[in-house]
């Protein structure tokens, strides 16, 4: 889309009352984001290329609601994830100077006043000095020194990121300070994951990862005004922050902490040396460099005892049923439907896994939102017109469940931290590129990851466990424009995985 023709589909939208509004809406922002995505990636850089970005922000600033919300998404989903998703440096500068570009419009908006204060307090005036400071947060190698009283860390807000970076930084901040304060700023959930680790403090702040962009923004001034608090009365230089990419934070923009009490792991930047390493490897190089010592951690969960206590007890059940072998199996693709190959994929794996298999149970985890459950739903019941065992299992219900079969499938919705603890007792897992991947691979459990969608090759290296032992990964790209032939291919590849990956006495 022309900038000219932006312009003028923006004034008639901001100034006249009409029903179709929202459609023009949808259609300028996708057009402006098209077309900077377009010029960034061929190397322009004009003020004629940033206007795009002006225009989306002001969308995004609307008083409008859906309007607002279109402009936020398309900044976000649209721009700011793909030159992110990309893992190269030339584009993800360009994210970095977006980003700035986006917080200095929002800070001379009246509901940014809050956030202004915060920057100029902190010397930073203009999109100029946050991308300096960045740059030299990036930079930044030098060995902590002396002991730190506290160490704040920021989460990804992402389950899978979370699992696959703020975890090994948990682990090897827990073991080259062990007399520290570890406190994770983190969204309520995370604490299903990670609130069996004794020494650490889990701060919940929500962070809305679809919401409009004063929602997202807010999260940083509650931020800072958290971290505060918790450190009130601290002598200077005994109070760390790292800060690993995070959400929270507008990926290392913001500040939370003075700059020399800052740690920022520039996760999305080309490392030096480039052999494939994944986002968890490049974090552990990362840390040897801050502390000092090379003690590499692989991901790791901290399930509470009740999620633990609630997987076994399942487990014995199922066994003293006759079951031989669970395998866990999550289609969720973390509101990325360009990770999905197609709902018939999904039915013909299942249908082939539960006819190939004998004393198998396979539960399928729905997800926590209303289309995963419908999705679930519907694969039940084509395996039951299919004359296969199913049931419906709800967290609630596993103390009481009795398992009615041996052989079948079992649609179950849960909480993140009874789903972790249940992968922790499969024989294997399998699922597209998301959380429950991480959540499999930090848990040692046997694993095949369908990388559909994968916008390149560099994406799996960085995504893909540290763990090799024990996991597959099946790469497709152009995943939603498949042929019939093509996703069959898929599926035997997956099934070649399982005979690979499970002893023939569990098939």
């Amino acid at each position: 889309m022309k900038l000219v023709l932006a312009e003028k589909m923006w004034n008639a939208i901001r100034n006249e009352e009409r029903t179709d509004q929202p459609v023009r809406s949808a259609l300028l922002a996708d057009g402006l984001a098209a077309g900077f995505l377009e010029g960034a990636r061929s190397g322009h850089s004009g003020s004629d290329l940033y206007r795009r970005i002006d225009l989306l922000t002001e969308m995004a600033s609307f008083h409008d609601p859906e309007i607002s919300l279109t402009g936020a998404t398309a900044l976000y989903t649209g721009i700011i994830e793909p030159l992110c998703d990309s893992f190269a440096s030339a584009q993800i500068e360009v994210c970095t100077r977006v980003l700035a570009r986006v917080i200095s419009h929002v800070r001379q908006d009246p509901r940014g006043a809050a956030m202004n204060a915060i920057l100029v307090r902190h010397g930073l005036t203009g999109e100029d000095e946050l991308v300096a400071r960045h740059t030299r947060l990036a930079a930044r190698r030098e060995r902590i020194g002396d002991r730190p009283q506290t160490i704040v860390i920021l989460s990804r807000v992402t389950v899978g990121a979370d699992v696959a970076i703020t975890s090994v930084l948990l682990n090897r901040l827990a073991q080259r300070f062990p007399g520290a304060r570890l406190l994770l700023v983190a969204p309520p959930k995370q604490a299903e994951i990670f609130g069996g680790l004794a020494n650490i403090e889990i701060i919940p702040l929500d962070y809305p990862r679809s919401g409009p962009l004063f929602g997202r923004l807010a999260a940083w001034p509650r931020l800072v005004e958290l971290v505060g608090q918790l450190t009130s009365g601290a002598n200077d230089g005994d109070v760390l922050l790292f800060d690993p990419d995070s959400r929270l934070s507008q990926l290392g923009l913001l500040p939370t902490t003075p700059e020399q009490h800052t740690y920022y792991f520039y996760s999305r930047m080309e490392p030096p040396t480039d052999k494939g390493q994944t986002l968890s490897e490049l974090a552990n190089s990362w840390l040897d460099l801050v502390c000092g010592e090379a003690e590499a951690a692989y991901p790791q969960l901290w399930l509470p005892s009740h999620f633990q206590q609630l997987a076994l007890s399942l487990r014995r059940r199922l066994n003293a049923k006759g079951c031989r072998c669970l395998l866990t199996i999550n289609f969720g693709v973390g509101n990325n439907e360009k990770k999905r190959i197609s709902a018939q994929f999904e039915e013909d794996l299942l249908l082939a896994l539960l006819r190939q298999t004998q004393k198998t149970i396979i539960l399928l985890d729905s997800g926590t939102g209303a289309e995963g459950r419908c999705r679930t739903e519907k694969l039940l019941a084509a395996a039951s017109r299919q004359g296969l065992a199913t049931v419906s299992l709800a967290e609630q219900n596993l103390p009481s469940f009795s398992v009615p079969f041996d052989h079948g499938l079992i649609g179950f919705s849960g909480s993140l931290g009874s789903l972790a603890a249940i992968i922790g007792c499969s024989e294997l897992f399998i699922g597209y590129d998301s959380a429950c991947q991480h959540l499999a691979s930090a848990q040692a459990r046997p694993t095949i990851i369908i990388f559909a969608g994968a916008p390149s090759s560099r994406f799996i290296e960085r995504w893909r466990p540290m763990r090799r032992e024990g996991v597959v990964t099946v790469p497709v790209m152009e995943a939603q424009s498949l042929s019939i032939a093509a996703q069959e291919s898929v599926r035997e590849a997956v099934l070649a995985a399982i005979r690979k990956l499970l002893p023939a006495g569990w098939r």
